[in-house]
C-alpha cells in the first residue's frame, strides 16, 4: 500500500504490567478506522488487478471483496497494527525494548470494532530502597614475604620457556604434547583429543593421574582405568568408570630463569631489590583495591535486597551470553580449553552458564542502582575529577599522563572515561554514607 502521512487513530487501550518487564496491551480499533482502511485497501487492489469483463480500476466493490477478501484483510492488518501499537505505546508513555509479540489474531469484520492483544518487553524499572546509612563490614587485607615470593614465582613462570627433549622419558614437571581419549567399552578413534599436558599436580586435565605418564617415551601409548570427568561431552560415559588412553607426541623441559638481577633487568628494573620494591607497591595496591571492591559489593548487595527490580529476560539473556563469550575468549587467550576450565573448576557447562546468568543479573541491577543514585543525588563530574582519575591511572599503569590526556580528547575515550569517573564518584558517595564497621583480617591471595 502507498505511504500515508502519520495520523492519530481512534483506539482504546488497556495496559497491564506483567512480570519480567513485559507490558500487555489490549487495543481496540474503532470500526470507522477499519472501514477507512478497507476502502483504501480495496482502492489500491482495484488499481493493480485486471479482472475479465471490467475496465482497469472499474471492478465493482462486491466482486473485489468476494475475490480478494483475504488479501484485503491482510493489507488492513499490515497497515494498522504496527501504527496503532506505536501510537498506544506513545500515548501511555511506554518505552519498548523489542518488537511486539501478538496473540493469534481474530478474524476482522469491516463493520465492527477490532480488538487484539500484544505483549512487549519494556525498559527495566527499579524501585530503589534504602541506600544510605546501611551497616556493612570492611575486611582488611595484608600480605607477607610468602605472598611476595609467590608473586615473583608467577612472574618467573611467565618468563619460562619450553625446550624439546631430544632423548629421555617423561619426568615430573615436563610438558608433553599428548593425544588422549576417554572411552567406556570400546576405544573410538574419532574421539581423540590433543593438548599440552603439564606433568604435575597443577595440570587442569590430569592433575590426579599425571604420575601414570612418568617414564613414558616419545610415541609410547598407555591405557589406564579412570572415572571419566563430569564435564566430558559424551553424556553416556561422563561421570562413569571408564578408560583413558594417551599417546606421547613429544616431550619438553620447562626452563625457568633464576630470580636475580638479570631477571629484574629483563623486566625493566635496575636490580632485584628495585623489582621487589615494585612488587611491594603492586601488592599494597591490590590489598586496597580488594578491600574497596568487597566493601562496594557488600553495600550493593544490601541495596539490592532493599530494592525491587523488573528486568526483561531478553536483557538478562544478552548479558549472560556476553559474559559466557568473554569467558571463552579469555580461556582461548590463556591457552586453556573450555573443557580444561570445567575440569579445573569441577563444574558442568550448565553450572557455569547459570553462574554467568547470576553474575549478569547482578551486574544489570548494579548499573540500575548506580544510575538511579546518580540521578537522585545529582552527582556530577568536573575537570578536577577527570584530572585526578587520569593522574591515578597513569601512576598505577606506569603510563604517560600527557598521552592519557591527549587520548581523552577522543569522543569514544571521553565517553568511556566519564562513565568510569561517574561510577567511581557514586561508589564513593555510597561508601561515605554507609556505616562501615571492622570486618575480618585476611591474607591476599595471588
Amino acid at each position: 500500500m502507498s505511504e500515508k502521512p502519520a495520523r492519530n487513530y481512534k483506539i482504546e487501550t488497556k495496559v497491564e504490567k506483567k512480570e519480567n518487564a513485559v507490558t500487555e496491551l489490549e487495543i481496540t480499533i474503532d470500526k470507522t478506522e477499519i472501514q477507512k482502511e478497507f476502502t483504501d485497501a480495496i482502492a489500491d487492489i482495484n488499481k493493480k488487478v485486471r479482472l475479465p469483463g471490467f475496465r482497469p480500476g472499474k471492478a465493482p466493490l462486491n466482486v473485489l471483496k468476494k475475490k480478494f477478501l483475504p488479501n484485503i484483510k491482510y493489507a488492513v492488518l499490515n497497515e494498522l497494527l504496527p501504527k496503532v501499537v506505536q501510537q498506544a505505546l506513545k500515548q501511555n508513555h511506554i518505552k519498548a525494548l523489542g518488537q511486539p509479540d501478538f496473540d493469534e489474531i481474530d478474524d476482522m469484520d469491516e463493520n465492527s470494532d477490532f480488538t487484539f492483544t500484544t505483549r512487549i518487553e519494556v525498559a527495566p524499572s527499579l524501585e530503589l530502597g534504602k541506600y544510605k546509612t546501611l551497616s556493612v563490614k570492611k575486611n582488611v587485607y595484608s600480605y607477607d614475604k610468602k605472598t611476595v615470593q609467590e608473586y615473583m614465582e608467577q612472574a618467573i613462570e611467565a618468563q619460562s620457556t619450553l625446550k624439546p627433549k631430544e632423548e629421555g622419558s617423561v619426568e615430573k614437571d615436563d610438558v608433553c604434547l599428548m593425544e588422549f581419549s576417554y572411552y567406556g567399552e570400546e576405544f573410538d578413534e574419532t574421539k581423540k583429543h590433543s593438548g599440552m599436558i603439564g606433568i604435575n599436580e597443577n595440570d587442569p586435565y590430569f592433575k590426579d593421574v599425571y604420575e601414570n605418564f612418568i617414564g613414558l617415551n616419545k610415541e609410547d601409548e598407555k591405557t589406564i582405568d579412570i572415572t571419566i570427568p563430569e564435564y566430558y561431552p559424551d553424556k553416556d560415559i561422563a561421570g562413569k568408570q571408564g578408560k583413558l588412553w594417551v599417546k606421547v607426541i613429544n616431550i619438553s623441559k620447562r626452563e625457568i630463569p633464576e630470580l636475580d638481577d638479570e631477571f629484574a633487568k629483563d623486566l625493566g628494573f635496575d636490580n632485584l631489590e628495585q623489582y621487589k620494591l615494585d612488587v611491594d607497591k603492586k601488592l599494597e595496591t591490590r590489598c586496597r583495591a580488594k578491600e574497596r571492591d568487597e566493601l562496594t559489593d557488600a553495600i550493593i548487595d544490601k541495596i539490592i535486597e532493599e530494592s525491587t527490580f523488573d528486568i526483561p529476560l531478553t536483557l538478562i539473556d544478552q548479558q549472560t551470553n556476553q559474559f559466557f563469550y568473554n569467558l571463552q575468549y579469555y580461556l582461548n587467550q590463556t591457552g586453556m580449553s573450555f573443557e580444561q576450565f570445567l575440569n579445573t573448576e569441577n563444574k558442568t557447562e550448565e553450572e557455569v552458564f547459570e553462574e554467568q546468568k547470576a553474575n549478569a543479573t547482578k551486574m544489570i541491577k548494579r548499573h540500575m542502582i548506580i544510575a538511579e543514585i546518580e540521578k537522585l543525588e545529582e552527582i556530577k563530574i568536573d575537570d578536577e575529577d577527570i584530572n585526578a582519575y587520569l593522574t591515578e591511572h597513569a601512576a598505577e599503569n606506569e603510563a604517560s599522563l600527557t598521552k592519557l590526556k591527549s587520548d581523552y580528547e577522543q569522543p569514544e575515550v571521553k565517553q568511556a572515561v566519564d562513565a568510569q569517573v561517574k561510577n567511581k564518584k557514586v561508589i564513593d558517595f555510597i561508601i561515605e554514607n554507609s556505616k562501615v564497621g571492622k570486618g575480618e583480617k585476611k591474607k591476599l591471595e595471588i
